[in-house]
């Protein structure tokens, strides 16, 4: 065969190949999810919430649970809540310590609706 160029067809990567490849992948994630967290640790440092470790390791919670202060929302026995409210807030988790509301607009407008039915009595059809 001489005079004629020896057409190849691409071949696909080996094994070894795919591994590397995979292996980079891997490493290219893990480097994400690390500068992620260090960008939330330091968003979390600068609202005075978390502390960091004297040793570099992730950060702890400023204040521990018992000295946050008491919840004091109204239960239905009448008396006030007595757990401790969530770091940030003044009410415990169960009382809307971590309730952010609705965000989307669909969102706003279920919740109009649902406190405008809310102290409504049924109608008759």
């Amino acid at each position: 065969m001489e005079g004629k160029s020896e057409v190849r067809s691409p071949r696909s990567p080996s094994y070894s190949e795919l591994m590397r490849q995979w292996k980079e992948l891997d490493r290219q994630e893990a480097e994400a999810d690390r500068k992620a967290q260090e960008a939330e640790d330091a968003r979390l440092v600068a609202t005075g919430l978390y502390e960091r470790r004297a040793d570099g390791r992730p950060g702890v919670w400023a204040k521990p649970k018992a000295e946050r202060a008491l919840c004091g929302a109204k239960t239905r026995a009448g008396a006030a809540c007595q757990a401790r409210a969530v770091l940030g807030s003044t009410r415990c988790r169960l009382h809307g310590g971590l309730s952010t509301g609705p965000k989307t607009a669909a969102g706003k407008a279920a919740i109009a609706k649902s406190n405008r039915q809310r102290g409504q009595k049924p109608q008759k059809t």
